[in-house]
C-alpha cells in the first residue's frame, strides 16, 4: 500500500478529512482545524513535503492538539514518522547509502523526516530488536 493511501486510510479512521488548497502564508504547509475535522494541504508542495504534512497534522488530530505548542509539535512530527516510514525500508535505504538525503529519496520521504526517525524511533526500535534477539 502507498504512503498515500495509507495517509487517507488513517484520516478516515480518525474521521478527519484531508483536502488540497492554496494556502498563502508562505510559513505553513498545511494546518489542522479540530472544529471542522479537517487538515488543509498546500497544493504546490511536492508528492514527499504533502505526505509529511498530512502524516505531522494527523499526529495534531490523532492527540487532539488544539494549539501549536514546541511540546506538540515534536510529538506530531514523530506520529508522522512512524506513519510514514517502515523500518524494513529504512534499513534497505540505509544500507544502499547511509546520508539522510539519499535515504530521503529511497523512501520517496523528506529529509526533515528521516531526520526525525533516525532521533526519535531508531534508538528504541534498535534496542527493542536487540532485546528479541538475544
Amino acid at each position: 500500500m502507498s504512503n498515500m493511501r495509507r495517509l487517507l486510510g488513517e484520516a478516515e479512521r480518525l474521521g478527519v478529512r484531508v483536502e488540497l488548497a492554496h494556502i498563502d502564508d508562505e510559513t505553513l504547509m498545511g494546518f489542522y482545524d479540530h472544529r471542522k475535522r479537517l487538515i488543509t494541504v498546500d497544493v504546490s508542495l511536492d508528492m514527499p513535503q504533502k505526505k509529511e504534512t498530512i502524516a505531522h497534522e494527523l499526529g495534531h488530530c490523532y492527540y487532539g492538539d488544539l494549539r501549536s505548542t514546541p511540546r506538540f509539535e515534536r510529538r506530531a512530527d514523530r506520529y508522522a514518522a512512524l506513519l510514514l516510514i517502515d523500518l524494513s525500508a529504512y534499513i534497505i535505504a540505509e544500507l544502499l547509502d547511509p546520508s539522510p538525503s539519499a535515504i530521503a529519496a529511497e523512501l520517496e520521504q523528506t529529509r526533515r523526516m528521516v531526520r526525525v526517525f533516525q532521533k526519535e524511533h531508531l534508538p528504541t526500535l534498535s534496542l527493542s530488536r536487540s532485546l528479541r534477539a538475544g
